[in-house]
């Protein structure tokens, strides 16, 4: 076997910490099979399904599984989305280096998922608060979150779990996530998670600030959606105090 170790990012390994050690797990969009083989060589996970729908990642997967000599431990499946989950039996499922909207397709056609027995963890690369709103109402927990930075960019990472308990998010909480929004307003958040939040409030409010003007993409909008905005910089000012890292809130 190929001794080399592989450590993924920043991004990847956490998403690796909310994976429970022992566990089957399902690494969906595999790309590279990078973090499916870290998952098995640090002892995570006794076997994992590695798949992508597309052609050249699951060439790229195959070398690296090949090479690291785990072709018994990781399956190799080029699959659409879950399509090949049922089969497997996890009781992990990733899905992780998408945008949040291809996550919510994928979430919303799988029935496996939808199942106390399995917990799924989501790493959106775009509209993270489109996910877990989407997320919220058919009744997936969160279980973890957790901010990351890597390569400069910072993104969240969510284990869920589905135990069918609708649920309507408040803006602030599909823009930040209930445990993130919680630690601003009682204080406990970390220093990268209030730079998350100032970052997304300044995006909003750029966002604001374009709709009011009627220059560019916002020349035409829904006023709705304008409520919605300044209803979330509402409630995400709030949370965040009074002067939160250059921002005056």
């Amino acid at each position: 076997m190929n001794k080399t170790r592989i450590i993924p990012g920043p991004r990847l390994l956490a998403v690796a910490r909310m994976v429970p050690i022992g566990s089957r797990c399902a690494d969906i969009g595999c790309d590279h099979a990078l973090l499916s083989i870290y998952l098995i060589t640090e002892g995570l996970c006794t076997g994992v399904l590695a798949s992508d729908v597309a052609a050249g990642p699951m060439a790229s997967a195959r070398r690296n599984v090949s090479r690291a000599g785990l072709e018994d431990r990781i399956t190799l499946i080029q699959a659409d989305g879950l399509d090949a989950v049922p089969e497997y039996k996890p009781d992990c499922v990733i899905i992780a280096g998408m945008g949040g909207e291809l996550i919510a397709q994928l979430i919303e056609r799988s029935e496996y998922i939808r199942s106390p027995e399995v917990r799924l963890i989501v790493q959106p690369m775009s509209r993270a608060a489109e996910l877990f709103s989407y997320m919220a109402a058919p009744g997936f927990a969160v279980e973890d979150e957790q901010i990351v930075r890597d390569s400069g960019r910072l993104y969240r990472v969510a284990a869920v779990r589905f135990d069918g308990i609708a649920r309507t998010l408040t803006y602030g909480q599909t823009e930040l996530g209930e445990r993130l929004l919680m630690r601003l307003q009682n204080g406990s958040a970390c220093n990268i998670e209030i730079e998350y939040a100032s970052k997304r409030l300044a995006v909003l409010e750029r966002q604001l600030k374009g709709m009011d003007s009627g220059s560019g993409s916002y020349n035409s909008f829904d006023p709705e959606q304008r409520q919605k905005v300044q209803a979330t910089i509402n409630e995400m000012r709030k949370a965040l105090g009074s002067v939160v890292n250059g921002i005056d809130v």
